[in-house]
């Protein structure tokens, strides 16, 4: 039992050191982005703050010919569709004859572009974004994340494995010991407090990451080239407004929130969308429908609330992972408990290197020899 103990602390220790400086990097950008829409705000407010207008938004196509006459090198390839009305939409572009999409922000209400088309880093909370799920390494930088957010998940079992019966010391701290033992204290609590963030965290990061990361690297190998556009494939007389009533007719209250586009010449045209009863784990893309980019006939429609189990399971990743399901306090807590493993990387480096600088048992703290006969 001893030998299973020691080599658990092992595998803990160097799942920690492996794990270290990216979880560093990716708790504190996580904490930070958990207020992404108030901090867009607050720093660039003239691309994402509008007024919201008495007569509510324009139309989805006004706006969509707004834009193509403004940018007619351009080809609308998504539509993000703001949830608030004070807040802009994000709309996705490709030039004609490349394949690196774009960002442009448009207020729904007045119709005004509130900018050119922009890199997709462009601003320093998506510059930060890209930092946290793909370590500015695109699709390899994806996978490494990934891997990293199993690595969190490994950590966070195996420390409460180590630390089974936490609650016999919870709320005690001897700031009198040697600074090893103090560090081993503060590390072990911080963990206990924080392991069931890291479970979802673990979870919902390597599951987003590693499967587009797959996926991607399957189909474009090491490179971030997306596939040249050459034109759009929606059909001239195709209208997203009904479209979208066809959508509210087949479900009352529908809204969609993001908008596929056609551009390529066997993709359809999907609305990702959501009701208002949707409940408070439900992720506001999980109902679709999609059309025929030329004849707008209803090809597929999938309902969240339809599917089993396990499908349901992933769309709830979105607001477990984002902390956006129970308002400010919610927000607070996710903020907070996110720099966990930032701190736990820094014990646990200080944990580690003031073991190894000591030699034979006597250097181990008592505090630590405890815990060990605890767990073994």
């Amino acid at each position: 039992m001893a030998l299973k103990k020691k080599n658990l602390w092992r595998l803990h220790s160097w799942m920690g050191l492996l794990a270290g400086v990216p979880m560093l990097l990716i708790a504190l950008t996580g904490s930070w982005l958990v207020f992404k829409p108030e901090l867009d705000a607050l720093l660039l407010p003239e691309r994402h703050v509008v007024a919201p207008s008495p007569d509510g938004r324009l139309a989805f196509d006004e706006l969509l010919a707004r834009v193509r006459q403004a940018h007619p090198d351009q080809v609308v390839v998504g539509w993000s569709v703001s949830e608030q009305a004070a807040r802009a939409d994000v709309l996705f572009l490709v030039e004609r004859g490349q394949g690196m999409w774009r960002k442009l922000y448009l207020d729904a209400q007045q119709g005004r572009l509130l900018s050119g088309p922009l890199a997709l880093e462009d601003g320093i909370n998506d510059w930060l974004l890209s930092l946290h799920y793909t370590l500015l390494g695109g699709h390899l930088g994806m996978l490494v994340a990934g891997v990293i957010a199993l690595l969190l998940l490994g950590l966070g079992i195996t420390g409460f494995m180590i630390y089974r019966r936490f609650w016999r010391r919870m709320l005690q701290l001897n700031f009198r010991q040697a600074w090893r033992g103090l560090a081993g204290e503060f590390h072990r609590k911080l963990g206990v407090l924080a392991a069931p963030l890291f479970l979802i965290m673990g979870v919902t990061g390597a599951y987003w990451n590693i499967t587009h990361a797959v996926a991607d690297l399957a189909e474009h190998g090491l490179s971030d080239e997306h596939e040249v556009v050459t034109r759009s494939w929606l059909g001239d007389s195709l209208s997203l407004d009904q479209l979208v009533a066809n959508s509210v007719a087949d479900l009352k209250g529908y809204r969609p929130f993001y908008i596929a586009l056609p551009y390529q010449e066997q993709g359809g045209l999907t609305f990702y969308g959501q009701v208002p009863e949707r409940g408070f784990l439900r992720g506001p893309y999980g109902i679709t429908f999609t059309y025929h980019r030329e004849t707008g006939a209803l090809q597929a429609k999938q309902d969240i609330r339809e599917q089993h189990a396990a499908v349901q399971l992933v769309d709830a990743f979105r607001p477990l992972h984002f902390g956006n399901f129970g308002g400010l306090p919610v927000k607070i807590f996710y903020c907070v408990f996110g720099m966990m493993p930032a701190w736990l990387a820094l014990s646990g480096f200080a944990v580690f290197f003031l073991r190894r600088g000591k030699k034979g048992k006597a250097s181990v703290p008592k505090q630590i020899t405890e815990d060990r006969a605890e767990a073994a």
